[in-house]
């Protein structure tokens, strides 16, 4: 494992914490390496870097950065932060450089690993890591940073180390861009970026660490650890394989699935074979049954249909009769239609004259009534024209009236319009009085204001001056109270002042430093040998325990190892294949039995497997093509169609090399057209074969035929072109014949055919599996051979055997030595513990000594604090005067003030009554809007207001004068209201009417009432005659009408016939009556007469059908059984009466339905059977079954399946022996995949338990010397139950398509917990002073452990993790844990207690510790063998910060000039300068 040694960054860092060129060198502190020479080799070094070590800078110094630039070089994929980077980098011409320099704990070879980063314009990030062994030709001190005084750019750098690449293989360097690879690379080289990776999550918060290791259960902390500590790609080849078992997994649930589908196929295969053979004979009589019903049938309807013929016969009589009486019934409807057309049309004629002698009757009347109402309405218009005269003259009047007083008028208006100006004026003036009082108003309460502010500062300012007072002579009397106590304890002389007192403490204080300063000087002498006895004792105690560790991890995988050999050994084909007996092989032990004969028995079983998978191939290609062969031979559905299979054929000759093409083709491409049909006649059997090239071809096809034995389902002849361009028939050259199947002419050869096919697939079938069986037996001890070496490595057993024996030996030595280091210890230890007590004892004096130093040195500044106090007094005392005189002034001025404003208040009061007084006057005069827009743009000035209210009363006196009188005013409203009610009166008066009313009052006799009178009772008589006559026509017009509708409606047949009969006068319809009634009468005796022909035909018929009838009675009985069946034709008409003909029906029918009732039966048993049978593919169990046979059964009609049942019962049997088979080689892959799970997990388990060992704390004689800081307990699971518990882990993983796809990882992780059903528990030691033994739950160390305790257990849990990932065996105890980088962890942690736990475990696993810091505490400091001073120095000429070295360093190392390359580029603003410190054991300061 590697330790690193130095730190070399270079351009690196933000602008305020830029490391240009700081070397941290942790080198040569350390112990010497084990494997040293005396002069190491180049690229070698003899010590190794300080085991503990403290980067020291201030905090925002930037510590970050350093821890950054670490991280960011050992694990960029998980760092991920560009944006920091950018920040980090300045350009491509001034990159940026990392670079780790590392030492090898074991041998002492230094391995370089850095990066060189720089960032693009764009903001893209160009990283180049590499990696390489210093060797003579170059190290990190002579890397290319700097090429003539500048920084290399980036380019140029990468391709320098490409050169470097190529001409010094010896280097071992390489360069990497890809982040995941370079932590690949890294991990190749033993750097565990998985720790680091746990580092940068400790160092995500400064003081933080603790954070990392934070869980809500100890299950999950356990499987943190764990992950942790194991490389995920030991479980590759167990992810692979179970995910081939989970792949599988559904296929074996299908295959289980199969089998059962298969198993019960068969059985209802079997029932229905059974029950088709039953049905077969029922069928047949059945058959006869029917035959002797159908003749029977067919010799009834023949009966029936003679006596229809005769039933016929009579009824075209009956139809001919009935033909003639329509004939007759017609004509007499036509003459009675006449008779009613001519009385309708008479009627009309007649109603016609009526309406019209009253419509004229009616329009006189009308007139009548219209000249009465305008008689009655002529008085209404002669008074509406009165009032419409007299209410025009009033008019005419007023409106004379008005003119004359028009201009008084407008001359009061506008003096309203002046007077309301006026008015307006008066109020703006009284509101900007009052705006003007407000205005001083408000000015003289500001100053009010801010004389009573002053007033209160000054009031508070006396308040505090004389609290101040107090105070000050409060802490006068206290100082002399505490300087008389002083004196009265001697601690000062009668005249010392209390500043000469703490002076001469001081000097006895320092006095009592020095002393406790040589006290400690002794201590740390004894403590250093001391020191040297524990490191004694812990070396001695590291190489015991590693030698017994090594003893014993020895001894267990030599037992593992032997064990393995055992179960090889006792395979049964070991002794096969070695051909030696059991009492041979057991002869000798197994791992040295084993040992000698792995070779050669692993050649066997390879040699052994090869065979049989060659065997195994060939089989299966037999009994491939035997399948095919019994699929041709299949009768099961009877004899085969014949069809033409020459393409089959063709496609099979030229996949061997053959040219065939069918005869068809052929004669169509070498044919000409006018000789195809000759062609054809002559040979129809090579039109229809296939046409081969030449005779060498046919001899070729005719053995490749004979060979593969197609079978095809047709007689095809294969010959060539000459041949059917020939024209001899009679010989057979040139042409042969392929054997077609017998499937397709004779059922018994392929029934012998499929019975000598069915006895070579079931040879093969066992020859298969057995086969298949020999394979795996085979297979599975080539596995354990194989598992054998990977577990032995290189090593054979003999040096295992040896080796053990020399580290048992090893062990007991370095036990002994390791009891005389503990004497040795315990000694030094009794000294030191005598040393401290002296120290002790002179820090109680120099505490005594500095109390009393800090009390006089108090009571020096209470002395000057009281002189102070007094001379502040005198101050205070006359600023209090001076406050009074300022106080007494300011009350004078707010009197004066107050008075000002009531007055002004009291004139805004005035002021605001007099506007309300002005608009309430305003409000009270009213003008026109004209005459105030006249007003104001007349533009003259305003009156004063009593002349304006002069104005306004005089308009008013002179308007009364002339306005227009109240008599006249009445007069003309009187006649208004008079034309208005005439006018009502007059609209009442119909439209229609009021123009004849109007006529009528002008006519001479309008006047005179009496002759009005007269005239309306003229009107009235003539009125009453008009409703008399009305009356009459309307009562004839009724008659008429209700004899019009009791008369038929008539439809004539024709338009000439209405014309002839339709009158067109009343004289005419009187004629044309009488004709149609003689008419009628003559068509009345012919309808008699076809009536009596009818009867007599309708008595004939109805014999016919009685005899017809009896018979239909017995035919739809026989049609009803006959249903569906085919009736013979050809019988002659059955010659019996027809009960006879229903009683030989029954008889037939009940025996047709009594055999095919048995057929039915037995069909529908066999349909329930073939239902059932259908039902096993559609079952929900089988649904998701993908096999031909459930696709067919599924797609086949049913009456097809009893005939193959047969059939599928044998196939059904073969397939279920071929699925147990496959099964059961699954379930052998399921143990072999627990067995490897469970193996998995006791490896876990115990290193959960070296988790354990590793976290114990060295040997000793304090409390925790031994003690197990981390303690995981969990209930261990015996063999048994833990195969079982991976084989339900396994089922129920590969089952959940979620987590079927789980890496090895997660897969071993979940079973894992799985065999530890109640869990576990994980406890921590509490971090105490006394080391008392306090045991807490890991979930718990946020809540009870303080900080720095909480902090110390994560880095003694740290120190387990990377023990525990870095040992190299189960039961090692390592030295070489590698490294652990925290930031700040004193912070939080800095009692002394706490960093010698972190540092006495961390020494114990060899884990090297760097801190950071910003904190000085010597306490904690001195406890490092490595201390390095960083400091961050500003320029202050230039503002920024840089770097400053000596002259002639910087000038080696810092380009000159100062100006970069790159003119866009930033200037580096931060400088970072360290000095090294390092104490090595020895030293007394």
């Amino acid at each position: 494992m590697y330790e690193l040694n130095r730190i070399l960054l270079r351009n690196f860092g933000p602008r305020d914490a830029r490391y240009e060129d700081v070397p941290l060198d942790f080198s040569g502190v350390g112990a010497e390496v084990e494997t040293a020479s005396l002069i190491p080799d180049a690229g070698h070094v003899a010590q190794r870097p300080a085991p503990a070590s403290l980067v020291m800078l201030q905090n925002g110094g930037g510590k970050g950065v350093l821890l950054t630039g670490i991280t960011c070089t050992t694990i960029p994929f998980h760092h991920q932060d560009l944006e920091t980077l950018r920040n980090f980098t300045i350009s491509m011409a001034q990159p940026s450089h990392v670079v780790l320099e590392w030492a090898d704990a074991r041998t002492g070879r230094l391995l370089v690993t850095a990066q060189v980063l720089a960032p693009e314009r764009d903001g893209t990030m160009q990283r180049l890591f590499y990696s390489f062994h210093p060797c003579a030709a170059l190290d990190a001190d002579r890397l290319p940073f700097h090429r003539e005084g500048h920084w290399t750019p980036y380019e140029d750098y990468c391709t320098e180390l490409r050169d470097w690449k190529e001409r010094v293989e010896a280097l071992e360097l390489h360069l990497l861009d890809g982040q995941e690879k370079w932590e690949k690379h890294q991990r190749g080289l033993g750097l565990q970026p998985e720790l680091f990776d746990v580092q940068r999550r400790m160092n995500a918060k400064e003081s933080d660490a603790a954070a990392a290791f934070t869980t809500n259960t100890a299950n999950a902390f356990v499987e943190w650890l764990l992950r942790k500590a194991t490389d995920d790609d030991q479980y590759t080849e167990l992810g692979t394989a179970f995910h081939g078992y989970a792949a599988a997994h559904d296929q074996r649930a299908q295959w289980e699935r199969e089998r059962q589908f298969a198993v019960e196929m068969h059985r209802a295969c079997e029932g229905v074979a059974g029950l088709h053979g039953l049905h077969s004979k029922h069928a047949g009589a059945a058959h006869r049954a029917e035959k002797d019903l159908t003749h029977l049938t067919s010799a009834v309807r023949a009966r029936h249909t003679q006596l229809s013929t005769t039933e016929s016969d009579r009824n075209a009589a009956l139809k001919q009769t009935h033909s003639v009486l329509e004939t007759a019934k017609g004509t007499c409807v036509l003459a009675q239609a006449r008779v009613w057309h001519v009385q309708m049309y008479a009627h009309t004629l007649q109603l016609g004259e009526i309406y019209a002698q009253q419509e004229t009757a009616q329009k006189e009347k009308q007139e009548a009534q219209r000249q009465s109402a305008a008689w009655a309405s002529v008085p209404i218009a002669l008074r509406h024209a009165q009032a419409q005269d007299d209410n025009n003259r009033a008019q005419l009047a007023l409106v004379e009236a008005e003119r004359t007083a028009a201009p008084y008028i407008r001359a009061l208006d506008t003096a309203a319009a002046a007077l309301r100006a006026g008015y307006t004026r008066a109020e703006h003036e009284a509101r900007e009085t009052i705006r003007a009082h407000q205005r001083v108003t408000g000015e003289t309460q500001r100053e009010i204001g801010q004389w009573r502010t002053r007033s209160n500062e000054l009031l508070t300012a006396a308040g505090d001056a004389r609290a101040e007072s107090r105070i000050l002579q409060e802490q006068t009397d206290a100082f002399v109270l505490r300087l008389g106590a002083a004196r009265e304890l001697d601690l000062l002389a009668p005249q010392e002042s209390a500043a000469d007192a703490a002076a001469r403490a001081q000097d006895d204080a320092r006095h009592g430093e020095q002393l406790l300063q040589e006290a400690n000087q002794a201590r740390k002498s004894v403590k250093t040998e001391r020191d040297r006895a524990q490191t004694a004792l812990s070396k001695q105690q590291r190489l015991a325990w590693s030698a017994r560790g090594a003893a014993t991890a020895a001894a267990e995988e030599t037992s593992r190892l032997r064990a393995r050999a055992e179960d090889i050994r006792s395979n049964p084909l070991c002794g096969e294949l070695l051909e030696a007996g059991s009492d041979e092989l057991g002869a000798d032990d197994a791992l040295r039995w084993l040992d000698d004969h792995a070779d050669a028995l692993q050649q066997l079983a390879e040699r052994r497997a090869g065979g049989l998978e060659t065997t195994l191939t060939h089989k299966r290609i037999d009994l491939q093509n035997d399948q095919t062969l019994l699929a041709l031979l299949d009768t099961s559905e009877g004899l085969l169609p014949a069809a033409a299979e020459v393409r089959d054929l063709c496609e099979k000759l030229s996949g061997h090399g053959i040219h065939a093409v069918p005869g068809w083709q052929w004669m169509h491409d070498n044919v000409p057209t006018s000789e195809r049909q000759q062609v054809i006649s002559t040979h129809p059997d090579l039109v229809g074969g296939i046409i081969v090239g030449g005779l060498d071809g046919l001899d070729t096809a005719r053995t490749l035929v004979e060979r593969l034995r197609p079978l095809p389902s047709a007689a095809v002849t294969v010959g060539t072109g000459e041949r059917m361009l020939s024209t001899h028939t009679a010989s057979d050259a040139g042409r042969f014949v392929v054997e077609p199947s017998p499937a397709l002419h004779d059922e018994e050869a392929a029934a012998h055919e499929r019975v000598a096919v069915h006895t070579c697939i079931t040879e093969l079938t066992r020859e298969v599996n057995s086969l298949g069986q020999r394979i795996t037996a085979a297979g599975d001890l080539l596995r354990q051979i194989a598992n054998w070496h990977d577990a032995c490595g290189i090593r054979p057993g003999s040096e295992l055997l040896g080796q053990l024996e020399v580290l048992e030996a090893a062990a007991g030595e370095a036990e002994s030595k390791l009891a005389e280091a503990r004497t040795a210890a315990g000694e030094q230890e009794a000294a030191l513990q005598g040393a401290e007590e002296e120290c002790e004892a002179r820090a109680e004096g120099l505490k005594a000594a500095h109390k009393t130093a800090e009390d006089l040195a108090r009571l020096a500044e209470g002395e000057f604090a009281a002189d102070q106090a007094q001379a502040r007094i005198k101050v205070l005392t006359g600023e209090k005067d001076a406050r009074e005189n300022e106080l007494e002034s300011l009350a004078g001025q707010i009197g004066q003030a107050d008075e000002e404003v009531v007055r002004l208040a009291r004139a805004i009061e005035s002021a605001e009554q007099a506007a309300e007084g002005y608009v309430r006057s305003r409000e009270e005069i009213t003008s026109t809007s004209q005459a105030e827009q006249v007003h104001d743009d007349s533009g003259a000035p305003l009156l004063p207001l009593p002349s304006l209210q002069h104005r306004y009363l005089q308009a008013q006196d002179e308007l009364r004068g002339v306005e227009v009188g109240e008599d006249q005013q009445m007069r003309a409203a009187t006649a208004q209201k008079a034309l208005l009610a005439s006018q009502a009166e007059w609209d009442k008066v119909p439209e229609p009417v009021r123009g004849l009313a109007m006529a009528h009052s002008r006519d001479g006799r309008a006047g005179d009432a009496v002759q009005r009178d007269a005239i309306l009772r003229a009107l009235t008589v003539e009125i009453d005659s008009y409703d008399t006559s009305l009356q009459g026509l309307r009562d004839q017009a009724s008659r008429l009408a209700e004899r019009a509708r009791n008369l038929e409606p008539a439809v004539l047949p024709n338009d000439e016939d209405a014309a002839v009969w339709t009158p067109a006068t009343v004289a005419e319809a009187r004629k044309l009556e009488a004709k149609a009634a003689g008419e009628l009468g003559t068509a009345q005796r012919e309808e008699r007469l076809a009536q009596d022909a009818f009867n007599t035909a309708r008595r004939n018929q109805t014999s016919s059908t009685k005899d017809l009838a009896a018979f239909d009675r017995v035919l739809p009985m026989l049609e009803t059984a006959v249903h569906g069946l085919t009736v013979p034709p050809d019988q002659p008409p059955y010659d019996g009466s027809a009960e006879a003909a229903t009683s030989a029906a029954r008889q037939a029918v009940a025996a047709h339905t009594t055999c095919r009732d048995e057929a039915l039966q037995t069909e529908r048993k066999l349909e329930g059977s073939v239902s059932r049978l259908k039902e096993v593919p559609c079952d929900v169990r089988f649904e998701r079954l993908d096999i031909p046979l459930r696709t067919q059964i599924s797609a086949l009609e049913s009456h097809h399946i009893p005939a193959m049942a047969a059939t599928w019962t044998n196939a059904l049997a073969s397939r279920i022996a071929a699925l147990t088979s496959d099964l059961e080689g699954m379930a052998k892959a399921r143990e072999t995949l627990a067995s490897h799970l469970s193996g998995h997990v006791t490896d876990l388990l115990q290193r959960l338990d070296q988790a354990s060992r590793f976290s114990a704390f060295p040997e000793g004689d304090a409390p925790w010397s031994g003690q197990k800081f981390l303690t995981i307990r969990y209930k261990k699971p015996d063999l048994p139950a833990l195969t079982a518990q991976m084989h339900e882990s396994i089922d129920a993983l590969a089952g959940n398509q979620r987590t079927r796809n789980l890496k090895g990882i997660d897969v071993v992780m979940r079973c894992l917990l799985a065999a530890v059903p109640r869990g576990f528990t994980a406890e921590v030691m509490k971090p105490n002073a006394s080391q008392r033994l306090d045991r807490v739950p890991v979930e718990e160390m946020s809540r009870v452990f303080s900080g720095g305790q909480e902090l110390t257990g994560a880095i003694l849990l740290y120190c387990a993790l990377a023990a525990l990932r870095t040992s190299p065996g189960p039961r090692s105890r390592t030295r070489n844990g590698g490294l652990l980088l925290l930031d700040n962890p004193i912070g939080r942690a800095n009692a002394g207690y706490l960093v010698d736990i972190q540092m006495e475990m961390a020494a114990a696993l060899g884990i090297q510790l760097i801190y950071t810091t910003g904190l000085s505490d010597e306490d904690v400091t001195s406890r490092f063998p490595m201390r390095i001073q960083l400091r961050n120095d500003a320029e202050a000429r230039s503002g920024l910060s840089l770097i400053r070295l000596e002259d002639q360093v910087r000038n080696a190392l810092i380009p000159t000039p100062r100006i970069a390359p790159d003119q866009d580029a930033a200037e580096p603003a931060g400088l970072l300068t360290s000095a090294r410190l390092y104490r090595k054991q020895g030293d007394t300061q």
